[in-house]
């Protein structure tokens, strides 16, 4: 199984009233020593389990919740979604979201958290 670390900083900005998405490619990150070829390589997620959400950025109470979507987990990727009205039932303002995942037989790992505004 390949395991690894990614710190990923995505920032977002969302306008209430529409549909949203986000897609995402999981490569390995460049490593360090022998296997140096390996960077760039799809992370296979396949059996990975994961969620994301939307948190206030001040008292970081749960505003919304990310539809979570591996559609193409043997390549790396992951589909986060808003519907028009769960991007609409969250105020104007600005939040954080994070993105969490679990290997199989594994532990939850943040490999995504960014910023993220809603505005109409």
């Amino acid at each position: 199984m390949l395991t690894a670390t990614i710190d990923l900083v995505k920032d977002q900005a969302v306008t209430r009233g529409g549909r949203y998405w986000l897609e995402i490619q999981f490569e390995a990150p460049a490593p360090h020593g022998p296997d140096e070829d390996t960077a760039g390589t799809p992370i296979d997620l396949t059996g990975y389990d994961g969620d994301a959400s939307i948190t206030d950025a001040l008292t970081g109470a749960e505003v919304g919740i990310w539809e979570v979507d591996f559609f193409d987990p043997a390549n790396g990727w992951v589909r986060f979604s808003l519907t028009s009205d769960q991007a609409t039932a969250i105020p104007i303002g600005a939040y954080r979201w994070r993105f969490r995942w679990r290997p199989p037989g594994g532990d939850w790992e943040i490999p995504v958290k960014g910023k993220i505004g809603f505005e109409n």
